[in-house]
Formats: C-alpha cells, sequence, structure tokens
C-alpha cells in the first residue's frame, strides 16, 4: 500500500497533543473581540456613514466569534484529554461569545432605531468595554501556564472595575434621561440600546471570573 503525504500528516496531527488546540483558538475568540470592540467605539465616535459601516464589520466579528465558539466546544467534545474541565472549556466559549452577541445586538439596535444622536455615555460604556477585551485577551495568552500570577489578578480585577463603571454610566444615564416626559420614544430607544450594550460588559466580568476559577482550581 502507498503511504501518502497527507496520510504522514494525519498521523503527525493526530500525535499533537489535543490539549494544545484549545489555547490557539481561545486566543483568536479574545483577538476578534478585542477587534470588535475598537470598531464599536469607533463607529460610535463617528458619523451615520461610519455606524453602518461598524454594523457590517461588527456583524462579520460576530459570525467570527460563532466559528470559533463552534471549534471550541466541537474539539472538547471530540477528544479524550482537555487541559481542564470540559465544563469550563464550555462555559468560557459560550460566555466569550456572548461579549460578541452583546455589542452585535447593540450595533444593530442602532442601525433599526436610528436614534437621533448617540448618547455620550454609549461611547464611554464602549471605550470600557474595548479595555475589557484587552485584558480578555491577556487572561486568555496566560491559560496555558495556568497560574494565578499576580498579572491575572490584575487583569480580571481591571475587567471588574471598568464592568462596574459601565452599570454606572448605564445606570446614571437612565436616571437622568427619564427624569423629564419630553420625546420619549427617542429615550426608549437610548435605554434599549445602553443596556444591551452594557451587558457586553457584564459578560466580559463573567468571562474573567470563569478564567479565575480555571486558574483557582488548577494553579
Amino acid at each position: 500500500m502507498k503511504i501518502t503525504m497527507a496520510d504522514i500528516n494525519s498521523v503527525l496531527q493526530a500525535l499533537v497533543p489535543k490539549d494544545k488546540r484549545f489555547y490557539p483558538l481561545f486566543e483568536k475568540s479574545a483577538e476578534s473581540l478585542c477587534e470588535m470592540a475598537t470598531t464599536m467605539r469607533k463607529g460610535l465616535e463617528g458619523n451615520d456613514v461610519e455606524r453602518i459601516s461598524m454594523l457590517e464589520a461588527i456583524h462579520r466579528f460576530e459570525k467570527q466569534g460563532d466559528e470559533y465558539t463552534h471549534a471550541i466546544v466541537n474539539e472538547a467534545n471530540a477528544v479524550f484529554i482537555v487541559p481542564f474541565d470540559r465544563e469550563d472549556i464550555h462555559e468560557l466559549a459560550v460566555v466569550l461569545d456572548d461579549v460578541a452577541d452583546f455589542m452585535h445586538g447593540a450595533a444593530k439596535r442602532i442601525n433599526l432605531y436610528k436614534p437621533k444622536a448617540i448618547h455620550p455615555n454609549m461611547i464611554e460604556i464602549a471605550k470600557l468595554i474595548e479595555k475589557q477585551c484587552a485584558d480578555l485577551l491577556t487572561l486568555v495568552k496566560n491559560l496555558p501556564e495556568l497560574y494565578y500570577t499576580a498579572d491575572v489578578q490584575k487583569s480580571i480585577a481591571h475587567i471588574r472595575n471598568n464592568e462596574k463603571k459601565a452599570e454606572e454610566l448605564r445606570d446614571e444615564t437612565l436616571s437622568k434621561l427619564f427624569a423629564s416626559d419630553d420625546d420619549v420614544i427617542e429615550k426608549i430607544k437610548i435605554k434599549e440600546i445602553i443596556t444591551v450594550l452594557t451587558r457586553s460588559a457584564d459578560s466580559a466580568e463573567v468571562a474573567a471570573s470563569v478564567v479565575e476559577g480555571i486558574m483557582v482550581k488548577v494553579s
């Protein structure tokens, strides 16, 4: 029987430790979130035309994120050896996807509702999410070491602090928004958009907690 190079490559691929495949997938997922968050922030700071481009780009990032999530989940279901608990792999993959889904949801609502103006606190929350995603990438890059280091703890603290700031900005916005009865429809639009956007920040905090749980268990 003739052995082809494809056969050799298949055997070599099978010999690669399965657990090492997860880390690049998680890293790509986090990198995609960083790009998505930056696109969101720039779009909110821009004009109407730039916001249309923002939605198109965010839609692509969201689809890309779904692909990474499915790849991670499928890999976790297919291999015998995993680097940490299978349930934690699933949870981290899904919650990273949630960060993207809520950014996508906010972008879609902006396009659908077409508010007269972008509320300044939407931009501020987007900036906080951008910072959270950068810290999530740092956490994911530290996953292969599985050590609960000072740098890991610092990134987790940053994410939690920025999640609190995002919630405070949301609450402050809603409180001032409904202090009067004028232009109620416009206020409902802003409420819906800023609420969904803040849920992205909430999901980033959940992702940080999942990573922390993994590190604490294994360390």
